[in-house]
């Protein structure tokens, strides 16, 4: 809906660049700012918006000083710019603290009506629908007074879009029927057309699809006739875009990109070009005429390179590497593979911005960046012919997990905390990181070996439709309880498909420690329950799961008897959090108490009754660092990581909050080592939510997490993190994943057996 914006786009810079007619070269400022004005425009017109960006700028530094009106002109169009690169809050900076106060003193309503027209789509994209409408009423009124019909016209377009998003369906009709009449009137046909369209997409909205195939129809019919510009080609393509819904068939789909393609190398278009050329590849494509698709695909694809367009790069870039892979070629693939992760990586250092669609906007993680990572590790691991394409695999492999979890916590930012990515194969003697990857028609198995070497095992027939229902009985019969061994059958089988193929490697190089890399489904379970028909994993190897060799810092276990430690436990709430459901622990006061035994130092504080709030956790870390965070208190890991936090005694601690927490800590150079959650849950079975709680280490600052899958029964909880912190100080060279395997262990032989109780608990992050 919110590209439909764009249709007004070039009006602006038509109304206004009326004075822009290139002038022979002279050394005045007055005259350059002429000549880089007009080129800007060149520049926009051929789609190349990152330079007219950088000539507009050097224009309005040159008329600032000489001449306001045009000063002012330049910075609108500099605004229109910035949106196409999807710089919404530049574009919003630089209307509203430069251009709209000039055209406040200039005094000029004409330019005023202007400015509030270009404000109106800028924040609609930023999501301040009832800015966005104020700001377009008064361009429409002052349009009105000062009779400029084409801009009157261009207010009510955006206006009916703004009205659409409410939603208040009839009040966009009318309002398009109003900018349409308005346009007609005064002998405007591109932008009668421009809402003629915009009634189809609202037509397509209400399901109204009679109207919309009678006006689209007629639109097919006036497009072709009109002049050749910008604003035809990208007609256009909404022409095309909305025949695809409307299901018309594959020669007129084909002969309106023609046209497309024809108008575009007219006026030189490399941008619409780019798309022109792609869409016709994409057509062929889905008729299987592979040959043709490739040949369209490659003009697309150098159209895009000689401007800068990730948002076109990745998506032909991704198109050739299915083609190529079609036609077996798969050298060839897998650069057109590479070749897309790159334009993604480009278009994911463009600064996020609350807007709803923006041509740059972000790839969206599950329909694009995770199909196109793993078909490209797929690649890799088909080829697998040395180590370096085993080695590329794992590597787009951990930009996956990266991704996800920046995608999960809406968080850039997230993996800075460790400052530059460690290089993934420094890990411990002993120790081996695997990597389960879930394709299409197979399991692959990576495994990462202290001698920089990494094997690879593949599993023929397991796909995630087989994975998945395995990975939730196993789940769902663990926390149900301890009254049956129902879980034993899916733990078996999950050990015969992810640990079996390894088996010999692990014991050939000794390994004793494994880190799993886990794939989301798999983020589910505990590794430690799989099992061999005679032991669990955890009676063979000491585990932790991280999400990502490169987000983990594994250095030293820097905790020790004498470390400082706060803790907090859940032992009074107040009505209001009771009424949530939540309840006083039953023993948080024993675990505090414990803990006080093992830690017994001036630099232990505690944290329970009414002190255990959001306010005392920050006076107490303000206060001291923190090498240990032990909170034994409900937490909840959603899907959403909105909906994700800690319960206090009178409020809901979120993650983020928890974060600033800690980085107060952090401030004094000494970083949180661990941070225990010994009473929380993920939603039952859900993957996003076990990708958040993966990931809570990294976003808390912490370098290790210990936590729980589901809500452990409180007696065996207390037991597990009591042989946990003891086995840490009794045996001080000991790693953290050591100390877990020691304390699940222990319940093993207890009256805790059943996995129900200790296999909850889980290491993430620092296995030191």
């Amino acid at each position: 809906m919110s590209s439909l914006i764009k249709f007004a786009g070039l009006i602006i810079i038509g109304i206004n660049l009326f004075a822009c007619i290139a002038k022979p070269i002279s050394p005045t400022p007055l005259a350059q700012a002429e000549q880089l004005l007009a080129q800007g425009l060149t520049r926009f017109e051929h789609g190349q918006f990152e330079q007219a960006i950088s000539l507009w700028q050097q224009a309005a530094q040159l008329y600032e000083p000489t001449d306001k009106i045009k000063y002012l002109q330049t910075l609108i169009n500099l605004a229109e710019a910035y949106q196409r690169v999807g710089h919404y809050q530049q574009a919003l900076e630089l209307l509203e603290n430069k251009a709209l106060i000039t055209a406040k003193a200039l005094e000029d309503n004409k330019l005023l009506a202007a400015v509030h027209n270009s404000l109106g789509p800028v924040y609609f994209f930023l999501g301040q629908t009832n800015q966005a409408q104020t700001e377009l009423t008064q361009s429409i009124q002052l349009a009105q007074q000062t009779n400029q019909p084409a801009l009157q016209t261009l207010g009510l377009l955006h206006l009916a879009l703004v009205l659409a998003d409410q939603p208040d369906y009839p009040a966009a009709q009318a309002t398009l029927k109003q900018s349409i009449q308005l346009a007609q009137q005064h002998q405007l046909p591109q932008l009668a057309l421009k809402g003629s369209m915009n009634q189809v997409w609202l037509a397509l909205k209400t399901q109204d699809k009679a109207f919309a195939q009678t006006q689209l129809t007629s639109l097919w019919q006036q497009l072709p006739q009109q002049p050749n510009n910008h604003d035809k080609v990208y007609l256009l393509f909404k022409l095309y875009e909305f025949a695809k819904q409307l299901s018309w068939q594959s020669e007129r789909l084909q002969a309106i990109l023609t046209t497309a393609l024809a108008t575009a190398k007219t006026i030189d278009d490399d941008y619409m070009l780019s798309q022109a050329f792609g869409e016709i590849g994409h057509l062929y494509e889905q008729q299987q005429q592979i040959p043709l698709a490739l040949q369209y695909t490659q003009q697309a694809r150098s159209a895009a390179q000689s401007i800068y367009a990730p948002q076109l790069s990745y998506r032909w870039h991704w198109q050739a590497g299915r083609l190529f892979k079609a036609e077996n070629d798969i050298d060839n693939a897998i650069l057109a593979y590479q070749q897309t992760k790159a334009a993604i990586d480009e278009l994911r250092t463009i600064p996020p911005e609350p807007n709803r669609g923006c041509p740059t906007a972000r790839p969206d993680f599950n329909t694009i960046i995770k199909p196109v990572f793993l078909e490209l590790a797929n690649l890799l691991l088909q080829r697998s012919q040395s180590q370096a394409d085993k080695f590329a695999a794992r590597q787009v492999i951990e930009s996956l997990k990266t991704t996800e979890l920046q995608d999960y916590f809406q968080d850039d930012c997230l993996t800075e905390i460790w400052g530059k990515p460690r290089q993934i194969d420094e890990i411990a003697s002993q120790t081996a990181v695997i990597y389960p990857v879930v394709l299409a028609d197979r399991l692959e198995l990576l495994l990462s070996l202290p001698n920089h070497e990494i094997q690879q095992a593949t599993v023929n027939n397991v796909t995630a439709e087989q994975l998945k229902p395995i990975v939730h009985t196993l789940r769902t019969q663990l926390e149900a309880g301890a009254a049956n061994d129902n879980y034993l059958k899916p733990a078996q089988q999950l050990y015969t498909w992810l640990i079996q193929p390894l088996q010999a490697t692990l014991a050939t190089n000794q390994i004793n420690t494994l880190i799993i890399v886990p794939e989301i489904t798999l983020g589910t379970i505990p590794f430690a329950v799989l099992h061999d028909g005679k032991q669990f994993l955890i009676e063979q190897y000491a585990l932790a799961i991280t999400p990502g060799i490169t987000l983990t810092a594994p250095t030293p276990n820097t905790l020790t008897p004498n470390s400082s430690v706060l803790a907090a436990g859940l032992t009074e709430v107040t009505p209001e959090i009771a009424k949530l459901g939540y309840r006083p622990l039953r023993l948080a006061h024993a675990e505090l108490e414990k803990l006080l035994t093992l830690y017994p130092n001036q630099h232990h504080h505690q944290l329970k009754g009414t002190n255990f709030t959001i306010k005392q956790l920050k006076q107490n870390l303000i206060n001291e660092p923190v090498t240990l965070l032990h909170l034994f208190s409900h937490a909840q890991f959603a899907p959403e990581f909105k909906n994700t936090f800690i319960v206090t005694y009178d409020d809901k601690l979120t993650i983020d909050q928890l974060e600033q927490l800690i980085k107060i800590s952090q401030y004094k150079e000494q970083a949180l080592e661990l941070i225990t959650l010994s009473a929380c849950e993920t939603v039952k079975g859900d993957e996003r939510a076990a990708l958040g709680l993966s990931g809570i280490s990294l976003k808390s600052g912490a370098r290790s997490a210990l936590a729980t899958l589901w809500k452990a029964w409180d007696e065996a909880a207390f037991h597990l993190t009591s042989e946990f912190y003891q086995h840490l100080q009794q045996f001080p060279s000991a790693s953290k994943a050591q100390a877990l395997q020691a304390a699940q262990q222990s319940l093993l032989t207890s009256q805790y057996r059943h996995p129900h109780y200790w296999s909850s608990f889980i290491l993430i992050g620092n296995w030191l």
